[in-house]
């Protein structure tokens, strides 16, 4: 996230005069967006619409716990975190209840879930004792 603020405050200034524009972006930086969702991140499509022709609803980067409002109905939900990242779907707020972790891998892993009983997810490094993986 620092690295692609920071291509950006080098490309404003570069808009104005201020900077060369000679930019270095990481080919892996730069790459893997797959079907909208950015490398790194996990996201959250419209309900019903397919992930490949879908918009985005919400997408997430940092690890932490974030509660979900008006999320209802079947979603599709990918994880594009590299390095077995997981994303865990928690049937209360703040990231307790019943629990389904989906783990991240060198591509991305997603999945069609009902979200009606899911009220928030937990971004993490390693998947939370005790979650079913899915």
């Amino acid at each position: 996230m620092k690295l692609l603020q920071r291509i950006g405050g080098v490309l404003a200034a570069a808009a104005i005069g201020l900077a060369p524009l000679a930019v270095s972006v990481p080919a892996q930086a730069a790459s893997k967006t797959i079907a909208g969702c950015p490398r790194g991140y996990v996201c959250l499509y419209e309900r019903g619409e397919s992930r490949t022709k879908g918009h985005l609803q919400k997408k997430w980067f940092d690890y932490g716990v974030y509660n979900l409002h008006h999320v209802y109905g079947r979603h599709w939900i990918m994880n594009n975190q590299w390095g077995g990242a997981y994303v865990t779907l928690y049937t209360k707020s703040n990231g307790h209840g019943k629990c389904y972790a989906i783990k991240g891998t060198k591509g991305s892993t997603s999945a069609y879930r009902n979200f009606t009983p899911i009220d928030s997810i937990r971004l993490s490094k390693h998947r939370p004792h005790g979650c079913k993986r899915i």
